[in-house]
């Protein structure tokens, strides 16, 4: 039988948000270990889709298109790729993706360049290699290509498959960020705000947050809705932290979900609301962030805005502390001396059928970390 635990005088909630490096749409990692691409990881896990195979999807143009790819057209053979990368008119297909980018890349067209980086860069159709991902990202911005410029610069900012060198980061992201790359200017926030290659300053980081999130870079939003919870380089505003951590929210960020669900959790900028706290929180430990999912446990041990349920507090909890998350792992060692053996064998169960959704495209790639916390009381 359980007995409630009492409600703690006070309870952290920790949202992590990271000020990453990580490219909105257009990043995702490695450099390679030598000049040679690695095609062991392209082998085929799906049959080819070909002409006569998608001619009934595919429109006349589409038709046209793979004709034009296959007889060596560089651009078309990039436009199949993505074709295949974003699943319109076929199947999505990672392999066949890398397979025409690489085509593509090796004719020199740097926007196929830049995107057979990003595939090395997240593992999707070839092994995640970040050395790999590097060298196609240099080849791409060695030709002035803005995307590639910026991820390289983010690449050299992270010690990403290169070696870190903070004053290449700023070169590459400063000649990025001069054609309007969201990235870019996040890259560079970042840079003022650790005092990385330029002096500290928060004020000046706030303002390039501010630039990509006004073009949709959903990690800056976080960064920004943290700056303004923290009034650090702007003046403190809750309300305005709501409404960025809202707008990353919605565009699936995994760190926009988990902060618009401490500040309903907190009351910060919005009325409290435990329920609301708790939708956010579990759309955000479904993608595997793991603050949310320690929060999310915190909820459903105390039945805050759902039904009191140990077992889920402790597949929570468990989730979390598999990252590292130390409360979660306190909470752990408290619960199991009130749980059932029969309790916590379901709790296990439900852990291993677990498995994260697809994750935001912000996820991965930590690099600092700001923990706000704010007592429950």
């Amino acid at each position: 039988m359980n007995h409630r635990r009492q409600l703690p005088v006070s309870f952290a909630f920790v949202l992590v948000a990271v000020l990453n490096l990580n490219v909105f749409s257009t990043r995702m990692a490695q450099l390679p270990r030598s000049m040679r691409d690695s095609r062991a990881g392209e082998k085929q896990t799906h049959q080819d889709v070909g002409l006569v195979e998608t001619a009934s999807s595919l429109s006349a143009s589409q038709i046209d298109l793979v004709r034009k790819a296959e007889n060596g057209d560089k651009e078309s053979q990039y436009e199949l790729a993505t074709l295949y990368q974003e699943g319109r008119s076929v199947e999505k297909n990672y392999v066949e993706a890398v397979k025409w980018y690489r085509r593509s890349a090796e004719q020199g067209w740097p926007a196929a360049e830049n995107k057979l980086g990003q595939m090395y860069d997240h593992g999707r159709g070839v092994p995640l290699d970040k050395t790999q991902a590097v060298f196609w990202y240099r080849r791409a911005a060695e030709q002035n290509y803005p995307p590639a410029e910026a991820n390289l610069g983010i690449a050299y900012k992270e010690g990403s498959g290169v070696a870190r060198d903070y004053r290449l980061a700023l070169q590459w992201c400063d000649r990025a960020a001069k054609q309007g790359v969201n990235s870019a200017f996040h890259c560079i926030g970042s840079l003022y705000y650790g005092g990385n290659a330029l002096r500290k300053d928060y004020r000046k980081a706030a303002e390039m947050f501010a630039k990509a999130s006004e073009g949709g870079h959903s990690v800056a939003q976080v960064d920004l809705a943290l700056m303004y919870m923290e009034a650090k380089g702007v003046r403190h505003s809750d309300k305005q932290a709501v409404e960025w951590f809202r707008t990353a929210a919605e565009q699936g960020s995994a760190a926009g979900q988990a902060g618009l669900g401490y500040c309903y959790g907190s009351g910060r900028g919005v009325k409290r609301d435990y329920a609301r706290a708790a939708t956010w929180f579990l759309k955000s430990a479904d993608q595997g962030d793991s603050s949310a999912q320690s929060n999310l446990g915190f909820l459903y041990e105390h039945g805050l805005g759902v039904k009191m349920d140990y077992v889920e507090a402790y597949k929570w909890y468990t989730l979390a502390a598999r990252h590292g998350d130390l409360p979660s792992r306190q909470e752990l060692r408290s619960l199991g001396g009130i749980m059932t053996t029969a309790q916590i064998e379901l709790a296990q169960s439900r852990i291993l059928a677990w498995s994260p959704t697809s994750q935001d495209s912000d996820a991965g790639a930590s690099l600092e970390a700001i923990l706000l916390r704010n007592n429950i009381r």
